[in-house]
């Protein structure tokens, strides 16, 4: 607990901390592209705009990431590949029956094979938005 000077100011200061490894962020930003239920409706809102089931889905998704698919999908993310995007979630949709979970499976399992069946949700979510993350790989 910090030391206090009796300022009122001083009495309410509150920090808070945060370490975000940047193996993760690969994971959370295709979470972010492919299960936003704004855009891809066969997620439910629940699953996406509950803080505690967003983290589990890219928790999932980086465990089913390994063998450098995380560094090809930023890759592809960053060139606007569209088909890159879509090899992506075939490939994670392949690991998606050995989710142990099985609401969870068939959560990825949805989301994963809809954004297949309809490339078209990721035109403005990769070639026009969060041009913060253009030019930066940060795997």
């Amino acid at each position: 607990m910090p030391r206090t000077t009796g300022s009122p100011r001083w009495n309410s200061m509150e920090v808070s901390l945060y370490d975000t490894s940047k193996r993760y962020i690969a994971p959370t930003k295709f979470v972010d592209t492919v299960f936003d239920c704004w855009d891809n409706p066969a997620v439910h809102p629940f699953w996406y705009t509950t803080e505690l089931f967003r983290h589990i889905l890219c928790i999932l998704i980086d465990d089913m990431m390994e063998e450098g698919l995380d560094v090809e999908f930023w890759s592809y993310y960053l060139k606007d590949d569209l088909d890159g995007l879509i090899n992506i979630c075939k490939a994670l949709l392949e690991k998606a029956p050995y989710i142990y979970d099985k609401r969870a499976c068939e959560v990825v399992t949805a989301g994963l094979s809809y954004a297949i069946d309809n490339p078209d949700i990721f035109t403005l979510i990769s070639a026009k938005g969060k041009s913060a993350y253009k030019n930066r790989l940060p795997i």
